[in-house]
């Protein structure tokens, strides 16, 4: 595994300290991007083949296999079979997504699906739910959430095929 330190902590003596440490890169903020991708793609690359077993890939080159929304179990399945245990509030999320078979659900919709009323919902709210669930999702697969976002409009379920 990798280590890159990503830091505000300039100084000669830090740097020093968390390559000590063991990190294969010490970047300061604010990053380049293009150089944090080129470290993160090299070290995926001498991970992959010290360990020959083959990396995840993210974003448009992972190979697009169906996602599994389990609704009675509350698990969403991975296409690599990981399952990911779903809040009362991320399945309701994930069902009227799934429901709809990658068409676009307006906020409203998502937020009446979870059992907000009209007058209790607002799009940051959602927004939070969202990015949550993509966090925990990627956190405990490795792999992208198939949620996509439509712009002005909502989310859309974006697994590859339908649930």
């Amino acid at each position: 595994m990798g280590l890159v330190f990503l830091t505000a902590r300039s100084q000669r003596d830090d740097r020093l300290s968390g390559l000590a440490a063991g990190a294969d890169a010490y970047l300061v903020k604010p990053v380049d991007v293009d150089e944090l991708d080129l470290i993160l793609h090299r070290l995926l690359q001498r991970h992959a083949l010290s360990t020959a077993a083959p990396v995840p890939q993210h974003g448009l080159d992972a190979v697009r296999e169906p996602w599994t929304l389990q609704a009675s179990r509350a698990q969403l399945l991975a296409p690599s079979g990981t399952t990911v245990r779903l809040t009362l509030t991320e399945l309701q999320l994930l069902a009227e997504l799934a429901a709809r078979q990658g068409r676009p659900c307006k906020h409203v919709e998502m937020a009446r699906a979870m059992g907000m009323l009209a007058d209790e919902w607002d799009r940051h709210r959602l927004e939070v739910i969202v990015s949550r669930l993509r966090a925990k999702v990627e956190r405990e697969t490795g792999l992208t959430a198939p949620i996509r976002s439509v712009r002005g409009v909502g989310y859309a379920w974006d697994c590859g095929s339908a649930p």
